[in-house]
């Protein structure tokens, strides 16, 4: 893959891909494996579902490509192995996962598109690596040898629910419902770590405004007033002068504009 560091020739949204030969036409079996760096482990913790995806795209649209040719492989076919030192805690969710291969109805390219779903919460998770392996028609794909282009621009990444996919399975525009899921939102957290390191994770907490103002859309100003009860119950200390040095970050819900020590 080629990978650019951001501020460095990196243009959005291409920050990371390459190019992998397939020849589909010639086996019925195809493995994916997502995995870390040699000696690391990737680490999960958050609230919300994981998903793996890769997504590889090869120009096949007509004229030439003949019969239309499209197969999907549900993830109740396959079951991904993971190797790892915590890996009890990732729960597989099959009916969320799958395998394509081929070209959708109305597209100008053939793919091979896959996700594997891991449900939430997830608590400090870490795996080297997850596989998972699938039986195909080969006589229903693109023949030969075919250079496919992969990377960010389209699915290829770990990741969490975001905030705006939330919104969309709560229903966006429900007023209250939406802006207590805003304040709820924390998001999963990945860390690629050495394989037997410590990492601590940072304790989070959502904190809210007294003031119904603010959960109407007014913004903060440079102080807030916070309820009480929110700051005991996510086990922060109440007495005079406790939290002197400690270090707090704040961002929005979503996780955006972060800001801190």
């Amino acid at each position: 893959s080629n990978c650019a560091i951001p501020g460095v020739g990196w243009t959005p949204p291409m920050e990371c891909g390459g190019d992998i030969t397939l020849d589909l036409g010639n086996h019925n079996e195809l493995e994916i494996s997502f995995a870390a760096p040699s000696g690391h482990e990737i680490q999960i913790d958050g609230p919300d579902r994981t998903r793996i995806e890769f997504q590889a795209k090869v120009p096949c649209g007509p004229p030439g490509f003949g019969a239309f040719k499209h197969q999907s492989i549900e993830g109740t076919n396959f079951v991904p192995v993971v190797a790892g030192t915590n890996v009890a805690g990732l729960a597989y969710n099959a009916a969320s996962s799958f395998v394509t291969i081929g070209r959708c109805n109305g597209c100008d390219k053939c793919e091979v598109y896959t996700r594997v779903q891991f449900d939430g919460p997830i608590s400090n998770a870490r795996f080297s690596q997850v596989s998972w392996t699938i039986n195909y028609d080969s006589s229903n794909t693109l023949a030969g040898p075919q250079t496919y282009r992969y990377g960010t621009e389209f699915y290829c990444w770990i990741r969490g629910a975001t905030l705006a996919r939330r919104l969309q399975d709560a229903g966006e525009g429900r007023g209250r419902a939406s802006r207590e899921l805003k304040a709820a939102f924390a998001g999963n957290e990945f860390k690629l770590v050495k394989v037997g390191e410590v990492v601590n994770i940072a304790q989070r907490f959502t904190l809210t405004s007294k003031h119904a103002s603010h959960h109407n859309g007014e913004r903060f100003t440079n102080h807030f007033w916070i309820s009480r009860d929110l700051v005991q119950d996510s086990g922060r200390c109440l007495a005079l002068n406790c939290e002197l040095s400690k270090q707090i970050w704040l961002s929005k819900p979503d996780g955006l504009e972060l800001s801190g020590p």
